[in-house]
């Protein structure tokens, strides 16, 4: 069987960070929700729908009224926890966070940079998506492979990649660290000294172990490194600081032995993306086919109870494929350019395509309109990148997984209506077009079918067809314009009486009685569908 992937709740993102980074100021209240991604506070937007978000209240201070507000409009969001600095203020101020129920409320050092939070929680949620911990509480990701190699060691540890990113540091309290590893964790990146350079070198040029004494200079402690190697190929570096000298032959083994492990996990990295990708993909076609799990997808794709769901479907132009561009092709990158697009500017969005279709899972939207300003940039930036125009169509909100299918159908039917109607918005929602989707249905019930076609009618458009007359057009631009000769004459670009004459005639000719509403509207619905 398959391991359960345990989401990252906020009491683990205390202890992947570290509690001397971060750490409740509510005591035990929210620890166990889960956690998604870090929101940066901005006071004049509105909080975002984001289940499991951690919202970064930059610039607000505990125990004011904006805070207090802010606080309970993020639990009702559905976010998991609020990170403040608390800038001096008193344990009183701290303590009545205690009895505000609702979302985890954090405090986090003062002097850390905001971005550098932000960062640092990412860096976490993706460490431990690569590692896909399981419920039997191995904890294999990169923070736990760091204070296993710290503890081993004894003395801190970080993992880097070849460009010197931090992707993972140990978080035991009692391992001193110098400025240089603590400005390196903040920044996620190695300080750029010229020394480092060939510090670096010597590393990767090396099999074993390479040990680099204090340098009074600078204060960086003593630390031994060890290169990140799959064959031939170097992915980064472990580096350890030798609090009490240098480290044993025997914890050297348990060094070069953790650089295979965190090899084996970076290489796994680079397809984990790719891979949940896939998985979303083929989770989200089920759904839209009526056949996945509603409950399971409502956790899968971040779909809380109180927020509404969107289906986006997006469809090249008719003359989007050719013999030199085939339509699948182009379909993946729609796929692809949409993933990209949306996942700067939302989180959870899950895209996959069937057939010609590519669909697009919006979790939380607070209104369709917003939504709506979305796809318009995604749609410019489709045709701006693979050249070709796409016609978009956006669902109704909808509460829950368990409408995403009814939703799939809805957009489906706009798709249909743009796609054979020019004359309408490349982009738009089932209740602008309803008109047009109802004659569509109407259109398929009634077919050729001979009892539904009015006799006069079916009389009327024969005449047209061999006589070239115009009896279709003008009762159509009569109807239109609510009866209205005057108008329906201008668009006709004809005298108000000729169109009389013809209405006149019409009736005459066709036996359809139009001073009857019912008739009236009955003959209009033929007309209209048979154009």
């Amino acid at each position: 069987m398959d391991p359960v992937i345990r989401p990252l709740t906020v009491g683990g993102l205390i202890d992947t960070l570290g509690s001397q980074l971060l750490w409740s100021a509510a005591g035990t209240t929210g620890l166990h929700r889960p956690v998604s991604i870090p929101i940066m506070y901005d006071p004049l937007e509105e909080i975002p729908d984001v289940p499991g978000g951690i919202l970064l209240l930059i610039g607000l201070e505990p125990g004011s009224a904006d805070f207090d507000r802010v606080t309970r409009e993020a639990g009702l969001r559905g976010l998991s926890a609020i990170i403040f600095k608390r800038r001096g203020a008193d344990a009183e101020t701290r303590a009545g966070l205690d009895a505000d129920a609702g979302v985890a409320k954090l405090t986090v050092v003062d002097d850390v940079p905001w971005s550098h939070v932000g960062n640092l929680i990412a860096a976490a949620m993706r460490s431990r998506s690569m590692s896909g911990e399981a419920d039997n509480g191995a904890g294999s990701d990169l923070f736990v492979l760091a204070n296993a190699v710290a503890t081993a060691l004894g003395g801190s540890a970080a993992i880097e990649d070849s460009d010197r990113n931090v992707l993972a540091y140990s978080t035991l309290e009692h391992h001193p660290m110098d400025e240089l590893r603590r400005n390196g964790i903040l920044a996620r990146q190695v300080p750029d000294l010229p020394k480092h350079n060939k510090q670096y070198r010597e590393v990767m040029l090396t099999e074993g172990v390479v040990h680099f004494p204090l340098d009074p200079s600078d204060g960086e402690l003593p630390r031994c490194a060890a290169a990140i190697r799959a064959g031939k190929e170097e992915l980064g570096s472990i580096w350890v600081i030798e609090d009490g000298g240098p480290v044993s032959r025997d914890a050297e083994v348990v060094l070069l032995e953790a650089t295979r492990l965190a090899a084996v996990q970076m290489l796994y990295a680079r397809d984990s993306v790719n891979v949940e990708r896939q998985v979303r993909a083929e989770w989200l076609r089920s759904v839209l086919d009526g056949s996945g799990i509603a409950s399971s997808t409502a956790g899968r794709f971040g779909i809380a109870p109180d927020t509404s769901a969107l289906v986006v479907a997006f469809m090249f132009a008719a003359d989007a494929a050719s013999a030199e561009s085939p339509v699948q092709p182009l379909v993946r990158q729609l796929v692809t350019a949409l993933e990209q697009y949306f996942g700067v500017l939302r989180a959870n969005v899950s895209c996959t395509s069937i057939g010609p279709i590519a669909y697009l899972l919006l979790p939380s939207v607070r209104d369709v309109a917003s939504a709506t300003r979305l796809v318009e940039g995604a749609a410019s930036t489709v045709k701006t990148r693979l050249g070709r125009e796409v016609f978009a169509a956006i669902s109704s909100p909808a509460a829950g997984a368990a409408d995403i299918a009814v939703q799939r159908h809805e957009v489906d039917e706009v798709l249909s209506v743009l796609s054979n109607d020019r004359r309408l918005p490349h982009i738009s929602t089932a209740a602008q077009i309803h008109s047009q989707v109802f004659l569509m249905h109407l259109a398929r019930e009634l077919g050729d079918t001979p009892t539904f076609r009015h006799p006069g009618v079916r009389a009327l458009i024969e005449h047209d067809s061999t006589r070239r007359t115009a009896y279709r057009a003008s009762l159509c631009a009569w109807f239109s314009a609510m009866g209205d000769v005057g108008a329906a004459a201008r668009e006709l670009t004809v005298h108000p009486n000729t169109l009389r004459y013809r209405i006149r005639r019409a009736e005459s000719l066709f036996g359809l009685r139009l001073d009857n509403p019912d008739e009236q509207l009955a003959v209009w619905l033929q007309l209209r569908l048979s154009g």
